[in-house]
């Protein structure tokens, strides 16, 4: 079946591997998923399809191995998106995720940069979800550049769209909480702080790997 695919339908290929290689990562395989992938790469860029191969360095992006290996594959899959119109719908996702890659190394106005490009890029598209994201992505780089003042002011603005028919979130709830605290507004933080702890504690996957950060919402909400 493999060779047919390679040799008859190299489109169907590509995807075949893009799927195979999510599994495995889905697995947490990551040593199998890494070379389909790559080999998803080479043969989107050999026989044209932008759109898969993007997908495959964006993949890369998330399953390499090393901080560095992931930057080099999500800049790789930015720049081939951007030259490539069929891959555009990608950028959205890649801004993100190069952005919190820079938040994660410290690099905090070239975060903000990209935050801001995938909110420009969100609105375009009109979806309400992403371009929340985007906007929250925004006013968190901005605290953390203490610009306190701005970001308080871009989360009122989406707790005001929350309470206009958004599900409640908790991770919006926390970052109103620390910019309050951080304006030592710190009676006005609480209430903030207890809701996102409701909200958050529910979430398995942070209770386990992020206690800390649980436990000190918990604190900071009385």
């Amino acid at each position: 079946m493999e060779s047919r695919l390679i040799e008859d339908w190299p489109t169907a290929r590509v995807r075949y591997l893009l799927e195979r290689g999510r599994v495995f990562n889905s697995s947490s395989q990551q040593e199998q998923a890494n070379p389909v992938f790559h080999e998803a790469w080479e043969l989107g860029l050999q026989c044209g399809e932008d759109d898969y191969a993007v997908d495959a360095a964006h993949m890369l992006g998330i399953a390499e191995s090393t901080p560095e290996k992931r930057m080099e594959w999500n800049l790789k899959a930015l720049a081939h998106a951007e030259a490539h119109p069929q891959a555009g719908r990608w950028l959205g996702s890649l801004y993100n995720n190069i952005g919190w890659a820079k938040v994660e190394a410290g690099e905090l106005e070239e975060a903000l940069d990209l935050f801001e490009r995938a909110y420009e890029f969100r609105k375009g598209q009109g979806n309400p979800v992403t371009i929340f994201i985007a906007k929250w992505s925004i006013a968190k780089v901005m605290r953390l550049l203490n610009r306190v003042e701005q970001a308080l002011n871009i989360q009122e603005e989406l707790l005001k769209e929350t309470e206009q028919g958004f599900e409640p979130d908790g991770y919006l709830y926390e970052e109103l909480g620390e910019c309050l605290l951080a304006l030592a507004r710190n009676e006005e933080a609480k209430p903030y702080f207890a809701k996102a702890y409701e909200l958050l504690s529910r979430d398995s996957w942070l209770v386990e790997h992020e206690q800390e950060r649980v436990a000190r919402l918990k604190e900071l909400a009385v």
